[in-house]
């Protein structure tokens, strides 16, 4: 990381981050400061566009929002609002309000304000999605909003940075994805008002954040339906997050195993909620699928590997990338007989995925280029829970990200070091296939991003680099995945 980066970061952490580039003051009219998302339309108009989204207790007045770019002075006011109540029991009733930002001009910085009866209450600014061919920089991390000192930080390292998209590997916020510890523990530390390293910084109001759902996000502990239009404590996830629906629609088969958690969801917000934890976006030069890895969804189904690999194919962008919290390959103490994501290894190889992120695991760890062959036949999976899937690794083992930069097979890299880290006694041993790990530092993935070649760091809560290597595109790319693996072998 250059001195330059360094330095802001480390202004950021201190609480000295100018407000003329970040958020403005805080607003006491907001009950959760503005924050932006992809939106539920994301890649359907031709011009660039995000979503912007505030929550206020009181709709007395008049709220309206205007943007503009930095290289023009005028405002341009967004047209109508949406809104929408949002009543969870324990919690007061408050208002969600949003607004599309379109025509926003792509790869460049823009401001957007919000005013309530004409009158500025906040400002920020952020950078429109990128077009083919532009550079960007993306985050990834998993398992941070737990609601101690690390999540703070994390989201300070984020707003320091400035990447121009966070994606979020799951685990959102602990422990079981509530309404209100989406309020105590995930809004404070990304959504702050400003940049306070004992609070949090206000990461989501100035980068797009996505998201992944995982197994903290999909708790229900009190499953109870809809009661008087008053929704139960859980499952804050579908009331925050707006990102493409256009994920596979399971209602009338769902491809569940061994659990009643898909129906305990589907009852409070229907059937056809993986269109929501599912679902894909193109930024920049790549094509990201997002997928739901809880233990509800069999993706060992053909309907489910064929809506992946129709997805996948259907992208024409230089690089493909996939997020599901629950990693496939992993050498985790708890979690390393998770394994029912590996029945998509043979998809992503064949389409051309370039890496598979994950979080679940509370460190760092990145595979060697690795391609898998399931067993044959196929074992009948009677739960996903503790599933083993046995086959043939194989490793591109002259890779090494500095000289040998395209690799024979998928990335599997698990950054799930955003808040609490793995127990000391449970700091797993690397595998014959890890050619990194990192479990005694909170850290995030960085991703810097052209059509030929992605830069990956690993960097530490206090801005230190832990890991660093290039992926780059062969001479001539081939249409039809990755090619053959002259290396090591080992069965797992």
């Amino acid at each position: 990381m250059s001195r330059t980066a360094v330095s802001r970061l480390k202004r950021c952490l201190s609480g000295l981050w100018p407000n003329a580039t970040g958020a403005s003051k805080p607003n006491s009219e907001f009950f959760i400061q503005p924050y932006l998302q992809l939106g539920r339309t994301y890649g359907q108009e031709t011009q660039a566009s995000l979503e912007l989204l505030w929550h206020v207790e009181d709709l007395t007045g008049c709220w309206s929002v205007e943007w503009r770019s930095i290289r023009h002075q005028q405002w341009q006011t967004v047209g109508a609002l949406a809104r929408s109540t949002i009543r969870v029991d324990g919690i007061r009733k408050h208002e969600q309000l949003s607004a599309i930002l379109s025509g926003l001009p792509a790869g460049l910085k823009f401001d957007y304000r919000i005013l309530f009866d004409g009158v500025e209450q906040f400002r920020a600014r952020a950078t429109a999605p990128k077009r083919e061919g532009q550079r960007h920089r993306v985050a990834v991390f998993g398992d941070s909003a737990d609601g101690g000192k690390g999540a703070t930080r994390v989201g300070n390292l984020v707003f320091g940075l400035r990447p121009d998209l966070a994606v979020l590997a799951g685990d959102l916020v602990y422990e079981e994805g509530l309404v209100s510890e989406y309020r105590s523990h995930l809004f404070p530390a990304f959504a702050n008002a400003t940049p306070d390293p004992k609070v949090g910084a206000p990461a989501m109001s100035t980068t797009v954040f996505a998201a992944a759902v995982g197994n903290h996000d999909i708790s229900t502990p009190k499953p109870r339906n809809i009661e008087n239009g008053v929704y139960p404590d859980i499952l804050g996830y579908f009331h925050y997050w707006r990102q493409p629906a256009n994920g596979p629609d399971l209602s009338a088969n769902p491809p569940t195993l061994g659990s009643n958690k898909f129906e305990k969801i589907a009852a409070v917000f229907g059937a056809g909620f993986t269109r929501r934890t599912c679902f894909s976006f193109d930024y920049g030069d790549a094509h990201w699928l997002i997928l739901d890895g809880n233990k509800y969804l069999n993706w060992g189904d053909d309907e489910l590997k064929s809506w992946v690999r129709a997805d996948l194919q259907g992208s024409s962008r230089s690089w493909k990338f996939v997020v599901v919290h629950q990693p496939g390959f992993n050498n985790d103490i708890k979690y390393r007989n998770h394994q029912h994501l590996r029945l998509l290894a043979p998809t992503f190889e064949q389409c051309g995925v370039s890496f598979v992120f994950s979080g679940h695991c509370h460190y760092y760890h990145c595979s060697k280029p690795l391609r898998f062959a399931p067993q044959q036949p196929s074992p009948e999976i009677t739960s996903l829970e503790y599933c083993e899937i046995k086959g043939d690794i194989e490793t591109d083992d002259k890779f090494d990200g500095k000289t040998q930069t395209t690799p024979k097979g998928v990335i599997y890299l698990v950054s799930g070091a955003g808040g609490k880290l793995v127990d000391r006694p449970l700091v797993p041993s690397p595998k014959s296939w890890t050619r990194k790990q990192v479990c005694d530092a909170r850290s995030i993935t960085l991703l810097d991003i052209t059509p030929r070649q992605v830069i990956v760091k690993q960097v530490s809560e206090d801005g230190k680099e832990l890991d660093s290597f290039t992926v780059s595109k062969p001479a001539v790319q081939s249409t039809r995945g990755h090619g053959p693996t002259t290396s090591a072998r080992s069965t797992c």
